[in-house]
């Protein structure tokens, strides 16, 4: 059953916007660690582990949509979700 925060692989694909690469950050002890992914291996990611909205502070940073691998959240570059 999904939850409110989840979000369908069509309209996360559809909010990372025009490109290639996708920028994606990591929280590693004290420090948050980005890097840049192609948009198919963050598809894939997101197709194996699933995708949520992410909370405020992300969103703030432009990072809007989180995916959780194990334990660890990795949340990705997107634009905001559309009003409904």
């Amino acid at each position: 059953m999904p939850l409110p925060y989840d979000v369908s692989l069509t309209d996360a694909i559809a909010r990372l916007g025009p490109g290639q690469d996708v920028h994606t950050f990591i929280q590693a002890g004290p420090v948050l660690v980005g890097a840049d992914w192609s948009g198919e291996d963050v598809i894939a990611a997101m197709r194996q582990y699933g995708v949520q909205n992410a909370g405020e502070q992300a969103c703030r940073m432009g990072h809007t949509l989180v995916n959780i691998r194990g334990s660890e959240p990795v949340f990705i570059e997107a634009m905001p979700e559309s009003p409904v």
